[in-house]
């Protein structure tokens, strides 16, 4: 007796989910076999974004202490822990360096992941079979009998009771024809100029030329992977002097010309001060308030869905506002004195300061911003370097982080109305990205020093617009909240996080499962009113949803996939902290695990139910104890049902893993 999982996705969320599997099978009650496909195209345990291959000076935005691949004592959840090294512990060495504050690299963090899913694979009981297949699903077939058959883009097909869907990112289509729609300029000037996904980077950094003007849309995390494969990926070097950091050019630069929708890059994050295993606890925000709320809702209003602009984020700014305060009373050597303040009367705290940061008086003409934005930045650094318990600011934005697991119990599965949650995603999610998961302080060091060399151009203000000039054929962009000269760019990368969206994912399989009726996107309705967020609908044991309304009892879903059913659900497991990513995959594997004993026990059933099942032929011989002449040999033999030929499935190759 055999039953067969496929976990489609073999980066850190299907190695997260391969892990709890391997110890749901140690507490079967029933013996069977277990085989395992694994179907990841990119690198096992690693995946597309933590690859090996990429170049090293590619940050993590994660401390190396608040990385790991396997769950802890935190972690609630009914299955056994298979132990295992955090990220920290398998790479720190006596002369590499690493310390718990340490921002590693995303191929070094590539490394651990792909060595954990070697690991796993020692570790795999007698019962168990891994086959590994280094290629990418393209669609699945809903056979009889709960079977699924998953078809690889190799040409060979898997034949499985269960299904996980872990793929990395289902974003919606960024294509020539979109960026042409939304910055009014012909098709083929998008084709010709534009690049819409920047990664895998090496590919987009071979367009990028030397000496060549070049325009990056956003601020964020991918456009200082661009920078810095512009700057340092080509032998220019930082040099520190007096505790500030000077560029040193290589010649080989483009002249970089970047610009986001506030006019401002992230905001840094705050040296760590906390303790690793610190489980920050809210005082305002908690599951209990939510509840009343909630109940209050419901009386009031007839639903329980929340609104988070009025119910749920002046709790997210008192819980901010408290720890401004008692970091501004803790620097001022008054810590005997927080913990009695109130939350309310806190007017250092300037919430707007934070959503609102660029002041009217910095739009007036480009030198008043050219000043603004230099002296935010030698402010932001200053905050960042003073951590994350002694900068108020720090502290505060900190805060967004430390409770993103309440946010979630506010937020997910319909936590709040349609009209609310359409808010939430295109409005605080992008400020949570810029307040709480910004890059290492060192970035916007780099940052700064290439600004002041003269070699980035991040003076155009808020929302510049891109125009064509089809007369001298020239893609310019033009400040909008300033009158100021325009700038001819060569080539324009979008470095935008594109938002998930399974409606016009390119993604082959996505595009199939939603055909099919298999998946289907995730509605937030109340009456009339509907708000489809991108991801696709599952349940809170993350079994999804088909086009009736019904959840599979063997497909499930975990990732970004279902972003907007869920919240901000990439991220990587954290140790020591109950994490989020580890209760899922946890959730997942005891799902299955419970869905194959089910299997079992029928089976079972039907094998003694067949076994207690009177024999025909004695029920014949009751009945005609008599027998009669036969005029030929085989005349009156009892005509028996042959068992029918057993099918070979075919098993694709096993590939290598890396």
């Amino acid at each position: 007796m055999e039953h067969r999982l496929c976990i489609v996705g073999g980066g850190p969320r299907g190695t997260y989910v391969l892990l709890h599997m391997l110890a749901a099978w140690e507490t079967r009650p029933l013996p069977a076999r277990l085989r395992i496909h694994m179907v990841e195209p990119v690198q096992f345990g690693a995946g597309a974004i933590y690859r090996t291959s990429q170049p090293g000076y590619l940050r993590l935005n994660t401390i190396a202490s608040q990385v790991t691949a396997y769950p802890d004592d935190s972690v609630v959840s009914s299955l056994p822990l298979l132990n295992g090294p955090t990220f920290y512990e398998w790479s720190r060495t006596s002369d590499n360096g690493l310390t718990v504050e340490s921002y590693p690299s995303r191929p070094d963090t590539g490394r651990y992941f792909a060595a954990v899913f070697r690991e796993l694979l020692q570790r795999i009981p007698p019962t168990v079979t891994i086959e590994c297949h280094g290629t990418a699903a393209t669609r699945m077939e809903h056979r009889r009998r709960d079977e699924w058959t998953v078809h690889l883009s190799s040409g060979h097909e898997i034949r499985c009771d269960a299904v996980v869907l872990a793929k990395g990112c289902v974003a919606s289509a960024t294509n020539p024809a979109s960026l042409a729609d939304e910055f009014g300029l012909p098709q083929s000037v998008a084709e010709e100029r534009m690049i819409g996904r920047p990664f895998p980077i090496e590919g987009t950094l071979r367009r990028l030329e030397p000496r060549k003007t070049i325009g990056i849309i956003g601020l964020g995390l991918t456009a200082l992977d661009l920078i810095r494969g512009c700057t340092f990926g080509r032998g220019g070097k930082f040099l520190r002097e007096k505790r500030r950091l000077r560029y040193l050019p290589s010649g080989d630069e483009p002249h970089i010309v970047a610009w986001s929708r506030c006019g401002l890059p992230l905001m840094a994050r705050g040296t760590n001060q906390k303790p690793f295993d610190e489980k920050v606890q809210g005082r305002f925000l908690t599951d209990d308030v939510l509840d009343r709320l909630r109940s209050e809702k419901l009386r009031t209003c007839g639903t329980a869905k929340l609104d988070f602009g009025h119910d749920v984020l002046p709790l997210l700014v008192q819980e901010m506002a408290h720890a401004y305060e008692t970091a501004a009373i803790l620097q001022d050597g008054q810590a005997g004195q927080a913990a009695d303040r109130s939350a309310e009367n806190l007017p250092a705290f300037r919430w707007a300061q934070l959503t609102c940061p660029v002041p009217s008086s910095a739009l007036c003409t480009e030198n008043k911003f050219k000043s603004f934005f230099l002296d935010y930045l030698r402010w932001d650094i200053a905050e960042a370097r003073r951590g994350n318990m002694t900068s108020p600011v720090k502290a505060a934005c900190d805060m967004i982080r430390d409770l993103r697991d309440r946010i979630r119990y506010a937020v997910e599965f319909g936590g709040l109305t349609p009209d609310s949650q359409r808010t939430f995603v295109s409005g605080f999610t992008a400020l949570h990205n810029r307040l709480a998961v910004g890059p290492p302080v060192e970035a916007v060091e780099e940052l700064l020093a290439l600004v002041e060399a003269g070699v980035v151009d991040p003076y155009c203000g808020p929302q510049p617009r891109l125009q064509w000039d089809s007369q001298s054929g020239q893609l310019n962009l033009c400040p909008f909240a300033f009158s100021a000269a325009s700038r001819e760019l060569s080539v324009v990368v979008n470095a935008r996080t594109p938002p998930t969206d399974v409606t016009t994912t390119p993604c082959p399989l996505v595009r199939n499962l939603l055909d099919g009726g298999h998946i289907v996107p995730y509605e937030n309705g109340v009456g009339e009113t509907v708000f489809r967020p991108g991801g696709i609908a599952v349940t809170k044991s993350y079994q999804v949803i088909n086009r009736h309304g019904r959840a599979h009892n063997n497909l499930f879903a975990v990732g970004a996939i279902t972003e907007g059913c869920t919240w901000y659900s990439q991220v990587l497991a954290r140790p020591y902290v109950n994490s989020r990513s580890m209760r899922d995959a946890a959730c997942i594997a005891q799902s299955i695990s419970d869905y194959f004993v089910t299997r079992d026990k029928v089976r079972v059933q039907s094998a003694e139910a067949a076994l207690r099942k009177p024999n025909p032929t004695e029920l014949n011989r009751k009945a005609a104890p008599t027998r009669l002449p036969c005029s030929s040999p085989n005349q009156g033999r009892l005509e028996g049902i042959s068992p029918p030929a057993s099918t070979k499935t075919t098993v694709p190759s096993k590939t290598p893993v890396p």
